[in-house]
């Protein structure tokens, strides 16, 4: 069995892809590919987000409402849903892994992702990743219209300079941490591709995008 961990980057895409697969649940298990429906984020107000971001969270050993559960609950239900669709390939896409380099000495990310995974399989890492400042410019605008102001919002010296001491930013901290464990990391340029869904299914999945609408696909504040 593979495992392909798609883990972003932020703002290249990533929710459009997240809602498809999901939609395309169903699809994609005739062909033996298995979008989990364990580790899915959650909002307060007990929405199911699209994203896998509730397996890293439960790393971090957060529990209840926003992660469904506890990490040994979360990773029961996992391997259950393995047991009963026998996949080929498992599809794991969390933006949340992006960041895992910033605290996997603290939370041991990458050591409970491989406790979770079947031992024989095999884990491919997917990148997209997105110029710097087109990166910055985007993210400011998901920001500004989440409402967010202060240190939150880049236009605080003191919030650019916390990103900037981050992973977010150091994309090679960042894919160092895969490629170490995992031996490569396939990385995409979002500027390049034109279109994440469907570039994902072909050149990952190697089948055609369905008919789905993204639905809500984060979108920035427009130029």
């Amino acid at each position: 069995m593979k495992v392909v961990l798609h883990i972003g980057q932020h703002k290249t895409g990533t929710t459009a892809l997240q809602n498809v697969l999901m939609g395309d649940r169903d699809r994609l298990l005739t062909n033996r590919i298995l979008y989990p429906d364990s580790g899915h984020d959650r909002t307060p107000e007990g929405h199911v987000m699209a994203n896998h971001n509730g397996f890293f969270y439960a790393f971090e050993g957060n529990t209840g409402p926003r992660v469904g559960g506890t990490l040994d609950e979360i990773a029961s239900q996992f391997a259950q849903e393995v047991a009963d669709t026998a996949p080929a390939t498992v599809v794991i896409s969390s933006e949340h892994a992006y960041i895992a380099a910033d605290a996997q000495e603290k939370h041991d990310y990458l050591g409970k992702l491989d406790a979770m995974l079947p031992r024989s399989c095999e884990v491919e890492v997917v990148a997209y990743l997105r110029r710097p400042d087109h990166y910055v410019t985007s993210w400011d605008r998901q920001l500004t219209r989440m409402g967010m102001k202060g240190l939150r919002a880049l236009n605080s010296e003191a919030r650019l300079d916390h990103l900037l001491g981050t992973c977010r930013l150091d994309y090679e901290r960042a894919i160092r941490l895969y490629a170490d464990r995992y031996g490569s990391v396939r990385i995409f340029h979002y500027g390049q591709i034109g279109d994440t869904v469907a570039h994902f299914y072909r050149e990952v999945l190697g089948l055609e995008p369905p008919a789905i609408e993204p639905g809500d696909t984060n979108p920035s504040l427009p130029s």
